[in-house]
């Protein structure tokens, strides 16, 4: 059962690293129902246990792991979230389309890949966003600006 919960915990960790906060949470309260449990229980290779707390895909991954020794939630969050930060700040290059609109060129900051903050254009503090979001340059111009490990 400690493998299953050291599992889950570094899934959790991946989940959190990519920005999925509230995955991330829903690992750890599973995790912490788990730890109430006395045993897991395994029946041709299906979790026996009715736990409150774990939904399907947390319960599929604890089936996984049991039968495999991984699982492929981990083994793809491991691919796409990097141990080492990078954060990349990128200026947007926009042309100017019509005299009488102006698009403002903001500083982006990505963090693995993800929409973390950004600062306005003249501006010089930057602005964090709650949550990561996904990045989308949808065929605007960008250059980087720095790059920091």
């Amino acid at each position: 059962m400690e493998k299953v919960i050291k599992h889950l915990e570094e899934v959790a960790t991946l989940f959190k690293k990519s920005g999925e906060i509230w995955r991330a949470t829903a690992y750890l309260k599973a995790i912490t129902a788990i730890k109430n449990v006395d045993d897991l229980e395994f029946e041709n290779g299906k979790l026996k246990n009715k736990i409150p707390g774990v939904g399907k895909s947390i319960r599929e991954t604890i089936e996984e792991f049991h039968a495999t020794g991984t699982s492929k939630k981990y083994q793809n969050l491991s691919k796409d979230v990097k141990s080492d930060s990078t954060v990349v700040y990128l200026q947007e290059i926009t042309e100017n389309w019509n005299a009488n609109f102006r698009v403002p060129n903001h500083t982006y900051i990505l963090e693995n890949g993800r929409l973390v903050a950004y600062i306005p254009e003249g501006k010089k503090q930057k602005i964090k966003l709650k949550q990561p979001l996904t990045f989308d340059r949808k065929g605007r111009k960008f250059r980087t600006v720095t790059k920091r490990a």
